[in-house]
């Protein structure tokens, strides 16, 4: 028996959200339309799908690998609807790349007792109707000729039809040779039949700076349902074996630190993304504490050593080998490129992907990994989603995106901003303001305070200040007349070096050890150290990285919003 009831006739054109499915058979560029944070940012006539017959081949795929897999489904489901079990299902689907290894090998467990001639012809044969490119499904006239239904007749695999089911007996000949369907797998053989490994990133790092970034990527696309290729957890870490996990991937990542650019290994990858013409996507380290890297200070031959806190020289037996062994041009003509990309809105599928900063904080870390996906065209809900108690049908039937709601009713109608008079207070106080008014669509306020505003009159009995903490702030009377109010709620947000422009300490960003600090009454020094502070991230438009800016003003709106909910709750 034949459930129709999501059935659709083929060349129906719908709507992505218009009729039920059962998600656990639908292929994998649908569900991203149904799923994506992206989707919202389209027209209506942009969500319309057409159904064609690839979409029965996918489905029919999953059926495939369950029967040959001793019954393990593809996805894990609800039995009674079909729908995926878990958020982590939702993000494997979306970001399907092909038949991995690992489900490859169930096919071949359950056959080995069974059919062992049956393996490579099972595995390839579910592979095709599988595969994450609706235009590399075969049809099911394809399907007959598939080796997998008889594996007898070597050399070629070949097992013909008879032209009787595609041709009627009265056609005249040259109808009859018109309508003869081609077999597309008659020269296939053992080779052929491998399926060959598909990664998203090759993670290209130097091991002495980025072990550590290199695996918290690693772990962070393994969550989410991706395919990567990592040293550290290949069996092949040969020459030849790097070179096909290069070959293998869609996306060629580089970890840049100080020294990435001065090991073999690591330009020798490079070397290959190059040729292959693989799209290479650059993170860079941003923080002081490990090794960083600025393009100005690579241009300029200099490279930062911890030892000294500072940039130097490369050595000269570095440039030398840099030179001498590998194509200096190419390398630099594709970090010359990625530093001059600004990424559009919609992202781009051509060309360089460019820089973005690597960082640690959660919720930087998390924007930083959104970002990473939209850039390349990875269509999937927000990284946050994993872990933030987020249900399947919170995803499906969300007509917004991805992100939660940054604006509840805990959250203040009005935020004060607290900053300095000077350049650098002003513009950190007016850039806050403008973010919040367009992340609440207007429904929270923000207003500026500082020696130069007069002290509004209000009684503050249930406000929000947020503290801009840079040069001089703690000298302000604004500051002091804040914190001798008799109740106050307060947020702080600290003056960061936009590394984006210059990589040398300046002296108006925030410094925790600071003289300032040291010679602050004893009270301000402990209020500061029991408040866990925003850096300020600076808009950077032209190099595409607006998201960072956007994702602190979520966070501190967030963190707003749960420290008043938690203090109506101790208050009843």
């Amino acid at each position: 028996m034949i459930d129709f009831d999501c059935a659709y006739q083929i060349g129906d054109v719908v709507h992505v959200r218009d009729k039920k499915l059962s998600l656990a058979f639908t292929p994998c560029e649908y569900a991203q339309c149904l799923t994506s944070k992206d989707n919202v940012r389209k027209t209506y006539e942009e969500n319309l799908f057409t159904m064609t017959s690839k979409f029965d081949m996918w489905s029919f795929g999953v059926v495939a690998f369950e029967l040959l897999a001793g019954g393990r489904p593809l996805f894990r489901s609800d039995g009674t609807n079909n729908a995926l079990a878990d958020v982590k299902e939702i993000f494997r689907l979306c970001s399907w790349i092909g038949l991995e290894p690992s489900l490859q090998n169930q096919i071949a467990s359950f056959l080995s007792n069974r059919d062992p001639e049956l393996t490579l012809p099972a595995q390839h044969f579910v592979a095709s109707c599988l595969s994450c490119d609706p235009r590399l499904r075969p049809s099911c006239r394809d399907l007959l000729f598939h080796p997998f239904f008889d594996t007898k007749s070597a050399p070629t695999l070949y097992r013909p039809i008879s032209r009787d089911q595609y041709v009627d007996d009265d056609d005249d000949d040259k109808k009859v040779e018109e309508e003869k369907t081609r077999n597309i797998y008659s020269e296939f053989s053992d080779i052929d039949l491998v399926v060959p490994r598909k990664s998203h990133f090759f993670i290209s790092y130097a091991q002495n700076d980025a072990s550590g970034m290199a695996t918290t990527l690693y772990f962070a696309f393994r969550r989410c349902g991706l395919q990567v290729w990592l040293d550290n957890f290949e069996s092949d870490v040969t020459s030849e074996g790097m070179r096909r996990g290069v070959s293998s991937c869609e996306f060629f990542l580089v970890c840049l630190t100080s020294n990435y650019l001065t090991r073999p290994w690591c330009l020798k990858e490079l070397q290959w993304a190059v040729e292959m013409k693989k799209r290479i996507l650059l993170l860079r380290e941003v923080d002081r504490r490990f090794s960083p890297w600025h393009y100005q200070c690579w241009r300029a031959g200099m490279k930062y050593n911890r030892e000294s806190s500072n940039y130097v020289k490369y050595q000269e037996k570095h440039e030398k080998y840099i030179y001498d062994n590998f194509k200096p041009h190419c390398v630099r003509d594709v970090i010359d490129a990625s530093a001059r990309t600004c990424v559009d809105k919609e992202g781009s599928n051509t060309g360089t992907i460019g820089i973005i900063p690597f960082r640690r904080k959660q919720w930087a870390f998390d924007a930083m990994i959104d970002e990473i996906f939209r850039r390349v065209g990875i269509r999937v809900p927000s990284i946050s989603c994993l872990y933030q108690e987020t249900t399947v049908s919170t995803i499906m039937n969300s007509k917004k995106k991805m992100q939660h709601d940054v604006v509840t009713p805990d959250t203040p109608k009005t935020l004060y901003i607290v900053s300095t008079t000077d350049t650098l207070g002003s513009s950190i106080s007016k850039r806050l303001v403008q973010s919040i008014l367009q992340l609440s669509n207007g429904n929270t306020n923000a207003v500026t305070l500082s020696d130069e505003i007069p002290f509004p009159d209000d009684t503050f009995l249930d406000e929000h200040f947020v503290i801009v903490l840079s040069k001089g702030i703690l000298k302000t009377q604004v500051l002091y007349r804040v914190l001798g109010l008799p109740k106050r709620n307060l947020s702080f947000i600290y003056a960061t070096r936009n590394d984006e422009k210059t990589y040398n300490e300046t002296d108006t960003e925030w410094k925790f050890n600071g003289e300032e600090i040291k010679k602050a009454p004893r009270e301000v020094q402990a209020l500061l150290q029991s408040y866990e502070a925003l850096p300020f991230r600076y808009l950077n438009e032209d190099r595409g990285l607006e998201y960072e800016h956007y994702a602190m003003i979520r966070e501190l709106l967030k963190r707003i919003t749960a420290m008043r909910s938690r203090s109506r709750l101790s208050f009843g």
